[in-house]
């Protein structure tokens, strides 16, 4: 079930409002409500109880939502994204591995769409919901260093940030004990990666990953000899991508330095509207689903109507109480962090310290179920009470004390 969500994301925007994610949450449904019970009951309290007011507050906000019919389709994506979160963390403490499951279905996810990004960049074609960019093909026509990939996502802004996900689970499997072939696997997909992100040319995504990159580092230094092993491997190999290919990816970089000014003072100027929404609803928000309805009436000079911000999206639409939430979820991840073992630290802080500079890159955030995803991903590899094989053991520990008592009783 936990494969079947992570993998499921891969789907993205493709199919719009009909999206698998939907169905198989709903799905599997009956099996968290009958899981959510004993020592499950008490981990997941305080979600559904947040999650209780978060929905209570998105019907109240149907109130004074801009628009009536989106804000109550946003309340059901809402809803759905809710549940997902608790599927996340309530099968991973039924599972014997819940670590190693939720990385493997991260690289699975991302190695199925990476074939479609390797055509998009060899072809320069690209499915029917990718927003065109021409001014990315115009940049290298004969290269397709020139091209852009965005496979189901829609843009290269939400496929990025769907990469740069993907990349603490990638480095989990570097720093855990994991098998040579998963090592592997996750070694090339860092690979191809760090070519998408390079390629599609977003400046924050290339400082998230670098920041990542760096924080990773740091851990597998206190990792012992076989880490450095690992590490001076790593380095090399990007040593040699970038004496190969450094021109084209520091051309394209130049390229994007050089025509960001419009982009930069855009969104400066959708933060500051944004802050404008916030005052002006007095902390409340504007409500649910409420973002580009309220922005458009807001109006300003670029016409783009949204907050290219995460915690502004977050704040302007639902208000200081449940934004402030959000960030005691962000504070928890980080305190938790600190008692578990380095390959869990790992996913965590390259998680956190990234998330200044990738929780800028796309137009929005709080309703994509990948990022719900990822956030109840997070939280597993945070907490102690998950780890490889608790489930595993805490079924033996049941049986050791249903075995001793019959042999008890036996003895008796």
């Amino acid at each position: 079930m936990i494969l079947v969500l992570i993998i499921s994301q891969i789907s993205g925007r493709y199919f719009g409002i009909m999206n698998p994610i939907l169905f198989v949450v709903l799905l599997f449904s009956p099996y968290l409500f009958k899981s959510i019970q004993g020592s499950t009951k008490k981990l997941v309290k305080p979600f559904w109880l947040f999650f209780a007011f978060w929905t209570l507050y998105n019907f109240c906000s149907l109130l004074w939502a801009p628009l009536f019919v989106k804000s109550l389709y946003y309340c059901f994506l809402f809803f759905i994204n809710f549940l997902l979160f608790l599927e996340i963390i309530v099968f991973s403490d039924k599972t014997s591995k819940p670590h190693s499951t939720i990385a493997i279905g991260w690289l699975i996810a991302f190695l199925l769409t990476s074939f479609v990004g390797i055509w998009e960049l060899r072809t320069g074609h690209h499915l029917s919901i990718a927003k065109e960019h021409l001014s990315r093909e115009n940049f290298s026509a004969d290269e397709a260093i020139g091209s852009y990939t965005s496979v189901t996502f829609y843009n290269i802004n939400s496929y990025a940030i769907y990469i740069l996900e993907v990349i603490p689970f990638l480095f989990y499997t570097m720093a855990s004990k994991s098998t040579i072939k998963m090592k592997v696997l996750a070694f090339y997909c860092g690979l191809i990666a760090m070519v998408f992100l390079f390629v599609d040319g977003s400046r924050g995504a290339s400082i998230s990953l670098v920041v990542m990159f760096l924080v990773f580092i740091y851990f597998m230094m206190k990792g012992g000899k076989r880490n450095i092993a690992w590490i001076i491997l790593i380095i090399g190999v990007l040593v040699y991508v970038f004496c190969s290919f450094g021109d084209a990816i520091l051309g394209l970089i130049l390229y994007r330095m050089e025509n960001s000014g419009f982009e930069d003072n855009s969104r400066m100027v959708l933060y500051e509207k944004s802050l404008e929404l916030i005052v002006n609803s007095c902390g409340i928000g504007t409500g649910v689903g409420s973002m580009v309805p309220a922005m458009e009436a807001q109006g300003n000079m670029y016409n783009i109507f949204f907050s290219h911000n995460l915690f502004l999206e977050f704040l302007m639409q639902f208000g200081f109480i449940i934004f402030l939430g959000f960030l005691y979820y962000l504070y928890k991840l980080f305190i938790l962090a600190r008692k578990v073992q380095l390959s869990s630290k790992v996913v965590v802080y390259c998680a956190l310290f990234g998330l200044p500079f990738y929780s800028i890159i796309n137009s929005e955030y709080t309703h994509l179920h990948y990022v719900w995803c990822y956030f109840a991903s997070l939280f597993v590899y945070a907490s102690s009470n998950y780890a490889d094989n608790h489930a595993y053991q805490e079924c033996c520990v049941k049986h050791s004390a249903r075995f001793e008592n019959q042999v008890n009783k036996g003895r008796g």
